[in-house]
C-alpha cells in the first residue's frame, strides 16, 4: 500500500495559528541598546538634579541670608522645596496615569527648569521661597516619574541592575549636593547654585524626547480618566505632609521648643503655641489614611 498523507483539520490548523500569533504578540516590545541606554542617562540626570537641590543650598544659606538681610527665615529657601517635593511625589505619579509618562515628565521638566531659573533672578526673599516651592513641585515630578519609568522600560532580568543604578544616583546627590553648593558660591555667586541647572536639564530633556520609545518599542499603560484621579486623597496627602514638617522647622527656629508644646502637642496637651499646625497635620494624616481604606481608586 502506498503511503497515506494525513492532512491536519481546518480547525486545527487555524488554532496553531492563532497560538502563534497570540504568543508573538505576547513578547514584550524591547528597546534599542542605544536608545535604551540615553533614555535611562536622561531620566537620570533629572532624577540627580532634582536630588541635588534639596542639600544643594544648604551651604549657600549664609549667603542668601546676608543679600537679603534675613538670617532666621533663610532656612525657608531650604525647606520650601522639601515640602513640596515630598508632598507632590505621589499625586505626580498618579496624574502619569491619566495624562501619560511621557507629557508628566515633560510637565515636571518644566516647572523644574523655568523656577530654577527664576530663583537665580529673585529679587525677595519671598520671591526666592515661593520660586523654591513651586521648584520643589517639577522636582518631585522628576524623582516619581524616574522611579517609575525605570522598571518599565528594562527587561524583568534587568531591573536589579537599573535598581542598583537609581541607589548610586541618590546617593551621589545626596553627597555632591553641599559640596557643589559651596564650590559655586564661593568662586561665583548663590544665584549660580540654581542657574546651573538651566544647561544641565536641556541636555536631559533633549535626550529624554530624543530617545523616547514608540508603540512598537514599549508597551505603554493604559490611560486613566480624570474621574479615576483621587483629587481629595492627594490634597490629605499634602496638607498631611506640609502641616507636619511646617510645625518641626518653626520649633526649630525657636530656642528650646523641643521641650514645649509645639513639639510635644501629640503625646501631651495643645497649648497657645503653633501646635494647633502640628494637630492640624495629624489629623489631616488621620483622614487621609481613613480615606485610603474606603476609596476604591486611593492615591497609594
Amino acid at each position: 500500500m502506498g503511503d497515506v498523507k494525513v492532512l491536519p483539520h481546518p480547525a486545527v490548523e487555524e488554532a496553531s495559528t492563532h497560538n502563534a500569533e497570540d504568543t508573538t504578540n505576547n513578547e514584550p516590545p524591547t528597546i534599542p541598546t542605544w536608545r535604551l541606554t540615553l533614555l535611562i542617562i536622561s531620566l537620570c540626570i533629572g532624577l540627580f538634579l532634582s536630588l541635588l537641590d534639596t542639600s544643594i543650598v544648604a551651604t549657600a544659606l549664609y549667603s542668601i541670608s546676608i543679600d537679603f538681610n534675613a538670617t532666621r527665615s533663610s532656612t525657608w529657601v531650604a525647606l520650601s522645596y522639601t515640602l513640596t517635593y515630598l508632598g507632590f511625589a505621589v499625586p505626580f505619579a498618579n496624574l502619569s496615569d491619566v495624562i501619560g509618562r511621557k507629557h508628566t515628565w515633560l510637565l515636571a521638566f518644566i516647572l523644574f527648569f523655568a523656577f530654577s531659573l527664576a530663583c537665580g533672578f529673585a529679587k525677595t526673599l519671598a520671591q526666592l521661597v515661593g520660586f523654591r516651592a513651586v521648584q520643589g513641585v517639577g522636582g518631585s515630578g522628576l524623582y516619581s516619574l524616574t522611579m517609575i519609568l525605570l522598571p518599565e522600560i528594562v527587561e524583568e532580568r534587568k531591573k536589579k541592575w537599573i535598581g542598583a543604578v537609581a541607589g548610586l544616583v541618590v546617593a551621589v546627590a545626596g553627597v555632591m549636593g553641599p559640596v557643589v553648593g559651596g564650590v559655586v558660591t564661593k568662586y561665583t555667586t548663590w544665584r549660580w547654585v540654581f542657574w546651573i541647572n538651566g544647561p544641565i536639564g536641556v541636555i536631559a530633556a533633549i535626550l529624554f524626547l530624543l530617545t523616547w520609545p514608540g508603540e512598537d518599542m514599549m508597551k505603554h499603560p493604559p490611560r486613566r480618566s480624570w474621574k479615576r484621579l483621587d483629587f481629595l486623597g492627594s490634597f490629605l496627602l499634602i496638607a498631611a505632609s506640609v502641616l507636619v514638617v511646617f510645625a518641626f522647622q518653626q520649633a526649630g527656629l525657636t530656642p528650646n521648643s523641643w521641650t514645649k508644646a509645639i513639639f510635644l502637642a501629640p503625646l501631651l496637651i495643645a497649648s497657645r503655641d503653633r501646635s494647633p499646625i502640628f494637630l492640624a497635620g495629624l489629623l489631616f494624616t488621620c483622614s487621609f489614611l481613613s480615606y485610603s481604606d474606603f476609596d476604591q481608586t486611593p492615591c497609594l
